[in-house]
């Protein structure tokens, strides 16, 4: 789980439209979520040194969704799964560009649009 507990930091005017940055997601805090998710009986024994076998991206705007499918595209193991949010969207444009461009640079990859608004990725290839 990532989160900067401040808002998002940065957006690409040109695909992300108007975002209200620092302003918008900030009423998250650290302790608040490590109090929600206390209760878990895997607390702690998150390791990635192996690759990432499920991970879910919900970040909306270009530059941060881009860096984490690069990001986790690089660790996921065979036949793990990302599921981007916000691809459908069309307040999401930077979220559906980020997607486009990983699915036309990268093979190894089983790809779908959701109705739910979602891609979802199926790593096929080691």
């Amino acid at each position: 789980m990532f989160d900067t507990f401040c808002g998002r930091g940065s957006v690409d005017d040109r695909v992300d439209g108007p975002h209200q940055v620092g302003q918008e997601f900030t009423k998250a805090s650290y302790d608040k979520v490590a109090r929600y998710l206390r209760p878990s009986p895997n607390e702690g024994v998150l390791d990635d040194k192996d690759g990432f076998a499920s991970v879910y991206i919900d970040v909306d705007i270009y530059p941060i969704t881009r860096f984490y499918l690069d990001y986790f595209a690089n660790g996921l193991v065979l036949g793990g799964v990302m599921i981007v949010d916000d691809y459908g969207f069309l307040t999401c444009a930077g979220a559906k560009q980020a997607v486009d461009e990983l699915v036309s640079l990268r093979s190894g990859f089983w790809h779908v649009h959701l109705l739910t608004s979602q891609a979802v990725f199926i790593k096929t290839v080691p």
